[in-house]
């Protein structure tokens, strides 16, 4: 039986680095098709989705639920995205 989210997070905050692999796997595709969505550009979700795992990682000692690591990584997506600059993002051009 695969482990859960939080024992995953919560070998990963003990120290054992080898147990942010398989959360990174879980929750990746999400990453990817969220900054795909953002950004309009494969490459450019790829490394976004990248640098939100390498973020994630190293805040994740901020993380006050290890069961809510799937939403929590997605809004340190957004961090990341942030960083992206404007004309790149792939935002509507109609108002809502």
């Amino acid at each position: 039986m695969d482990e859960s989210d939080a024992d995953l997070v919560k070998r990963a905050l003990a120290g054992d680095r080898a147990a942010f692999g398989p959360l990174v796997e879980r929750h990746r595709s999400i990453l990817l098709r969220l900054a795909h969505r953002m950004l309009g550009d494969p490459a450019e979700a790829e490394d976004v989705a990248q640098e939100a795992c390498l973020h994630a990682f190293l805040s994740l000692s901020r993380l006050r639920d290890p069961e809510r690591f799937g939403t929590w990584s997605s809004i340190e997506g957004m961090h990341a995205w942030v960083s992206v600059p404007a004309p790149e993002l792939n935002l509507p051009t109609k108002p809502c």
